[in-house]
């Protein structure tokens, strides 16, 4: 199994591929992980032919695993943009682009955030704006 450095939990979306089973770059959403002393089960669930389809997955030579998207809602925690610190990551919606918080202006009264991709791309924001913060980029 390959868990691209993370570990693999409830919520993320994950392309199983399973050798002579033909379930080649099959999308599944993971429902459970069942952690052993010894080993790992990941319960998994797919559409197929439009029926679900529950698949428990193991560790072995036939499996193969990888992580699409990771479920980051529960890693997303609330803040207020005045309580966070300058050059933060930020978002201000949990599947929203991503800001980096910069200083205060004063003229405006307002925060200043740019968007982390395009530093050109500036957001004025009152310092009671809720965002969240604690995400991985």
């Amino acid at each position: 199994m390959t868990y691209l450095d993370t570990l693999i939990k409830s919520g993320d979306v994950v392309c199983v591929t399973r050798k002579g089973c033909g379930t080649e770059g099959l999308q599944a959403t993971v429902k459970k992980v069942h952690l052993g002393s010894m080993s790992m089960i990941v319960e998994c669930e797919a559409m197929v032919f439009g029926k679900p389809l529950v698949m428990f997955l193991g560790a072995n030579e036939y499996v193969h695993v990888d992580v699409l998207a990771k479920d980051d809602s529960a890693t997303h925690t609330p803040a207020i943009i005045k309580n966070v610190p300058k050059g933060e990551y930020i978002r201000f919606k949990v599947d929203g682009p991503v800001y980096v918080r910069d200083s205060y202006n004063r003229e405006e009264g307002k925060y200043e955030c740019y968007k982390a991709d395009d530093i050109n791309s500036i957001r004025l924001v009152k310092s009671t704006q809720q965002c969240f913060i604690g995400f991985t980029y």
